[in-house]
């Protein structure tokens, strides 16, 4: 059985299969991956869904219903399909106030428009692009953000007069069962060469890591 590398991202996996047909890890949430994976298969590469981060509320995603619905803003901005997802739920618990909202690209836009029609789209969908391309010169903007996401928008708008308000409104974690729960994902996935720390921590890993490589070794030995 040859070893097959798979890589995602910048990451390698080892999976172990008769041919060599390419198989991808798709790493987002289960039921975000459906677009990808399908126009994989267009190309005759196997997916196998095994998610490793997961969305939570943030710090600020309580004031968001309020701010939308009892202060006034020029523009909300919406930087993500999850973004997006966290907005128009905050949205509906305010009683789906009438807003000018501004979406950073196509994806974003898309995650807005079965309930709402972006008044904006930059020309190119950056942060940056975004706070160099919005309409007006000053005003105030709410900018519902991951908290992990950079000053990028909020630091152009500024300095063009406008008046941001950031509310970190969810966060990306790492998923809480990588170890045998995602092995045991794995193995049903059909990989057979899966190694992961019986303890969590940076020495597990380190150990892991080094238990693979070295069966890898001995495995591609002639």
């Amino acid at each position: 059985r040859s070893q097959v590398p798979i890589t995602i991202c910048g990451s390698v996996a080892i999976g172990s299969k008769e041919a060599s047909t390419p198989k991808v890890i798709v790493t987002r949430e289960f039921g975000k991956n459906g677009k990808l994976i399908t126009e994989l298969s267009k190309l005759g590469i196997e997916s196998i869904e095994l998610p490793l981060i997961e969305h939570a509320h943030g710090e600020d995603r309580s004031q968001l219903p309020r701010s939308l619905r009892e202060e006034n803003w020029e523009w909300i901005v919406v930087t993500s399909p999850e973004a997006a997802a966290v907005f128009l739920e905050a949205w509906e618990e305010a009683g789906k106030p009438k807003l000018n909202v501004a979406a950073v690209g196509g994806g974003t836009a898309q995650s807005l428009e079965a309930c709402i029609t972006p008044k904006f789209t930059p020309s190119k969908a950056t942060a940056v692009t975004l706070a160099a391309e919005l309409p007006g010169d000053c005003g105030r903007v709410l900018y519902p953000a991951s908290a992990k996401a950079s000053t990028d928008l909020q630091d152009g708008l500024s300095k063009r007069g406008f008046e941001v308000v950031r509310l970190n409104t969810y966060t990306t974690l790492p998923v809480s069962n990588i170890g045998e729960t995602s092995a045991n994902a794995a193995a049903r996935a059909g990989f057979s060469n899966i190694h992961y720390p019986e303890k969590p921590g940076i020495a597990g890993w380190v150990n892991s890591i080094e238990d693979a490589l070295g069966k890898i070794s001995v495995d591609s030995t002639p």
